[in-house]
């Protein structure tokens, strides 16, 4: 009905019927503003106009405005005004400036009738309510006038602001203009933002409120923005000052809300400021830390959906600040106080709470993140630190993996779920895990070896080797995932690496890996994390067990039938960590079968030297001498051992030395096994030790027996014994491999650089070797001097503190 009656109100331009001119001549302003002013009272006292009162009242302002013999006299000018030089005086000129005072003049003493009105109301609602009944009845009027003065906007309006005159606006502008100067004075802008912000106060109190009333005052004062033409928008903050971006809203759009945020937002967060204030300080003196929290989430919540009913959303992020700022900021110390004893009693609820409402704080994290890495750093030192220790001394690797692997998932959970995955909380438990798994009481004890390290290559080779796992555990993928994880903390991944090279050198050597495609996926992993030349080595391994099982195969095709069934495995010396750690007379039979594949091998490969791991060469024998047929898996020298019994029962310590030409050490763990598993006897009372006499008499135990018919005595040859001097052996190589490593990394630098200066040289070599293990600075510098020595690098002759490449 509105849009209705507007268009018949509101003509366009080529519907508009030519006004006639007769008489226009002699139409004077008090003859033309008398019917004009019937006219106004009655289109703002909302009576309806018919068409031809309407068309009667445009041409009475058409008709006066053209009147050019009106002209003549000097143009009236507003103080201040001065027509441009440049303007153009020819032609005819339109009148204009005494009706548009006129109608100013109206217009202001209307609306000083509507703010006489408000001023007069008792209460809140009711000038809320006489003000949104007025507004919607002047801006629907507002419209309606300036169509009728549509001419006077076309030209004489027009022609001043194009001229530059500030001091004139449109008609329906001019309108908006004094209801703003009038109705939002001081004296009448504190009575209608009052009572909105008292009845937004009784709404935060439990109260009902009529919505729209505050809605009508917030919609009237952004129309009342957007209308504003005069004004000039300064790239300053409008309202009150902000440390917060307002996303979504353009630079127009907030200048268009400048009446809004002046006239009203910026008193509402003033009010807001002190509510909440008294609110804050009476609630945290009765309740808990963490019942505040809860309040204030209600809080927040609460203002978003006020805003979202009756306020502009331009507000939502002024209102929350304000919120955040007496309830968050000015009580920090409190909140985070807290953080600790949440963390202590595992309440993820309550520290996800409290962290949402921290971050709502510049800076508030801060304290938060520390507390959380040192929390954590001390959890896992603890988890560490109650393992059980075996024999030796040492924690089984399987729970020094779990210990680790318990406190990263409960804290990495966490980390996702209380604090949102937060950059700033992935740092600090990143950290926490690097410093307790690389430092605590497991790891201090071998200061030489990253004990960390080593545990989780064999964490490694007991999920990967056939046996390893037990009923329950985890699929072998989420256990290879797992690994990596810890693997991720690891400083000195170079141990690791060495570890765990050596450990699947023996699974592929004894076929003990129990899923080649879990091995794959292992390396894989590791590929991706630490690069081609980390893992080269270990696919060169699996590249020669492939190849050695085409070579079996020719090597049985072509020989002759040999005494007893023989495979080899050709493993490049540059790829596999294997060393010959013992010789020993080797039994006949198996020399015949080394010489045959021996001859084998030369012929297809001229050149190359076959050198005999008879330390990691395992074999079968066949038992005929006991109750029961036994298989037996040995090691080369458990075999040759046992061949001694062959032709007697009883050997003499000294005997299976001088014929089997076997080192002292290796002897007496072959017959400690023996010992264990009750295959040979001696002398009571003797034990097995580096002061076994010469003469002691070792015997076959005739009356054997064990349950299973097959027996691994390989296993039985002091494990743990052997683990222990790997582990020592590989200490006395940590050092020399990790020189070379410096010493390659110092001359690709230097090669790339041609010069450069001490300080830069020892940054850029601890940036690239740090993926693999944290250098220390001395034995950087040593590796240069090595260099130098070997005349790689020398100094510069001009700059005492710069390196020269020698190429």
């Amino acid at each position: 009905m509105i849009n209705k009656f507007l268009s018949f109100l509101r003509p366009t331009e080529k519907s508009l019927p030519k006004p006639k001119m007769a008489g226009a001549q002699g139409l004077t302003l008090d003859t033309a503003w008398e019917s004009l002013h019937e006219g106004l009272n009655a289109i703002y006292i909302g009576q309806r106009l018919s068409v031809k009162e309407y068309m009667g009242y445009y041409s009475k302002v058409h008709d006066f405005c053209a009147n050019t013999q009106q002209q003549q006299n000097v143009r009236h000018r507003v103080p201040g005004h001065t027509r441009g030089s440049g303007s153009n005086s020819k032609g005819a000129e339109f009148a204009g400036r005494e009706l548009y005072d006129k109608l100013k003049q109206y217009l202001q003493e209307h609306v000083e009738k509507i703010q006489d009105e408000m001023i007069a109301k008792d209460t809140e609602d009711e000038l809320l309510i006489h003000y949104a009944m007025t507004w919607n009845k002047y801006a629907f009027s507002s419209k309606v006038v300036d169509g009728l003065f549509r001419y006077l906007n076309r030209h004489w309006i027009k022609r001043e602001k194009d001229e530059g005159n500030k001091y004139v606006h449109d008609v329906y502008n001019l309108c908006l203009m004094l209801w703003k100067q009038v109705i939002f004075s001081k004296e009448t802008s504190e009575g209608v933002t009052k009572a909105a912000i008292q009845l937004i106060a009784r709404d935060r109190n439990g109260e009902k409120i009529q919505d729209e009333l505050i809605k009508n005052v917030v919609d009237s004062l952004e129309q009342l923005g957007h209308e504003e033409e005069t004004i000039v928008f300064s790239q300053g903050q409008i309202g009150r000052p902000s440390n917060k971006e307002n996303p979504g809203f353009t630079e127009e759009q907030k200048k268009n809300l400048r009446v809004y945020l002046e006239n009203f937002e910026e008193e509402l967060l003033n009010v807001t400021d002190v509510y909440y204030s008294e609110e804050a300080d009476q609630y945290l003196a009765h309740h808990s830390i963490v019942d505040y929290m809860i309040k204030v989430e209600t809080r927040l919540q609460e203002e978003e959906g006020r805003v979202r009913r009756y306020l502009h959303l331009y507000s939502m992020v002024r209102v929350a600040e304000s919120l955040e700022n007496v309830f968050i900021a000015n009580k920090l110390t409190e909140l985070q106080s807290e953080f600790g004893k949440l963390l202590q009693q595992d309440r993820d609820a309550d520290l996800t709470r409290l962290f949402k409402l921290c971050s709502r704080v510049d800076g508030a994290l801060d304290r938060l993140r520390q507390e959380f890495l040192s929390f954590v750093t001390e959890k896992g030192k603890q988890a560490v630190a109650i393992l059980e220790t075996n024999d030796v001394g040492e924690v089984e690797a399987r729970a020094y993996v779990g210990a680790i692997l318990a406190i990263h998932q409960r804290y990495n959970g966490m980390v996702k779920d209380a604090f949102s995955g937060e950059a700033g909380f992935v740092s600090s438990f990143d950290r926490a895990c690097n410093v307790f798994i690389n430092n605590n009481v497991v790891t201090q004890k071998c200061a030489k070896v990253n004990k960390s390290a080593e545990l989780l290559a064999r964490y490694s080779d007991m999920i990967l080797r056939k046996g390893g796992l037990k009923p329950g555990d985890d699929d072998v993928e989420v256990l290879i995932t797992n690994t990596l994880t810890i693997f991720k903390y690891v400083d000195d991944k170079d141990i690791f690496q060495k570890f765990y090279t050596k450990m699947l050198a023996k699974r592929l050597t004894s076929d003990t890996s129990a899923n080649q495609d879990a091995e794959g996926s292992m390396i894989t992993k590791l590929k991706a994390m630490c690069g081609f030349e980390y893992t080269n080595k270990m696919q060169r391994m699996f590249t020669d067990v492939g190849l050695s099982q085409s070579l079996n195969e020719g090597f049985q095709n072509s020989s002759k039938k040999l005494a007893c069934d023989f495979s080899t495995m050709v493993l490049g010396s540059g790829a596999w960590p294997l060393v010959q750690s013992f010789t020993c007379s080797i039994p006949k039979t198996l020399e015949t079968c080394i010489e045959s594949f021996r001859s084998f091998y030369t012929a297809q490969h001229q050149g190359r030297k076959l050198t005999w791991l008879l330390n990691m060469s395992r074999g079968e024998l066949q038992t005929n001498g006991f109750n029961r047929k036994y298989t037996l898996i040995t090691t080369t020298a458990q075999m040759a051992v046992l061949l001694m019994y062959n032709d007697t029962l009883t050997n003499t310590y000294g005997l299976l030395r001088k014929e089997l030409d076997m080192q002292k050490e290796i002897l007496l763990a072959v017959l400690q096994s023996f010992v264990k598993a009750g295959l040979i006897k001696l002398p009571e009372g003797t034990k097995i030790s580096g002061a076994l006499p010469e003469e002691t008499q070792v015997t076959l135990n005739m009356k054997f027996t064990f349950k299973k018919m097959k027996i691994d005595l390989v296993r039985l040859q002091q494990a743990k014994f052997e683990a222990k001097q790997d582990a020592e052996q590989m200490e006395k190589n940590i050092e020399a491999d990790r020189q070379l490593v410096i010493q390659a990394a110092i001359v690709r630098i230097m090669k790339m650089r041609k010069q450069c200066n001490h300080t830069n040289l020892i940054t850029e070599i601890i940036t690239q070797i740090s993926t693999r293990f944290n250098p220390k600075i001395g034995m950087v510098k040593k590796c240069i001097d090595i260099l130098m020595e070997k005349e790689y690098i020398k100094r510069s002759d001009k700059e005492k503190d710069m390196y020269e490449y020698i190429s």
